[in-house]
């Protein structure tokens, strides 16, 4: 994912091996809304000192989620990986996806997501829509997220992509000139944006400008 500015928002996945596929498609779907979500059975290559890269990106993270389940709980890595994020401050998030198991230890304090929905996919939705309501109101990472969902906008590839995008958009009410300027580009450059009929709904009324005639 190619985005409108290089500071991301950086979500580190902590999840037990058994929940490697959940993470990996909420990897996918946390990119395709401005964040770049690390999941290390993913990232990390064979040759790696796998510890040093986890530290790395512990170092790094903007945002953790954790994929609750009873391997989770019982996990030694997941939990110093909470504990490393709680230690630091990070908004930290956990999602329960395997009967309701609730969060231990520390994080056993906070309510976890437990997304209602008919599909996989469906599920996964309704935890981003919830995620990026939650970070749209944090400060640390409000900005980032805010200029990754415009760049975002230029690189989608989809109307169903720009759809998803646009709706997290209206979230976000301090678009800057910046934000206007490579929106308004994007939508006379890319036909998955400029024929959208829902980007040219909304999008007027979210950056509160009258046309998208080039600045």
């Amino acid at each position: 994912m190619t985005t409108g500015t290089n500071q991301q928002v950086k979500v580190f996945i902590s999840h037990h091996s058994s929940q490697k596929k959940i993470a990996a498609r909420l990897k996918t779907a946390l990119d395709e809304v401005g964040c770049t979500a690390f999941v290390a059975h993913e990232n990390i290559e064979p040759a790696q000192e796998w510890a040093k890269v986890i530290s790395t990106e512990l170092h790094a993270m903007d945002v953790l989620v954790g994929i609750v389940g009873e391997k989770f709980n019982a996990s030694t890595w997941c939990q110093q990986e909470i504990g490393w994020a709680m230690g630091r401050g990070i908004p930290t998030y956990m999602i329960s996806t395997e009967n309701n198991a609730p969060p231990q230890g520390f994080i056993g304090q906070l309510q976890a997501f437990s997304p209602k929905g008919d599909t996989a996919e469906s599920r996964r939705k309704i935890f981003i829509d919830e995620l990026i309501n939650v970070l749209s109101t944090k400060p640390s990472v409000h900005v980032k997220l805010r200029k990754n969902l415009v760049g975002c906008l230029g690189t989608s590839k989809s109307y169903q992509q720009t759809n998803s995008i646009i709706y997290h958009m209206g979230k976000f009410k301090d678009y800057d000139d910046d934000d206007r300027a490579s929106v308004i580009a994007t939508y006379n450059t890319n036909h998955q944006v400029r024929g959208c009929y829902y980007a040219r709904s909304q999008l007027t009324d979210i950056l509160n400008i009258p046309s998208f005639k080039q600045l």
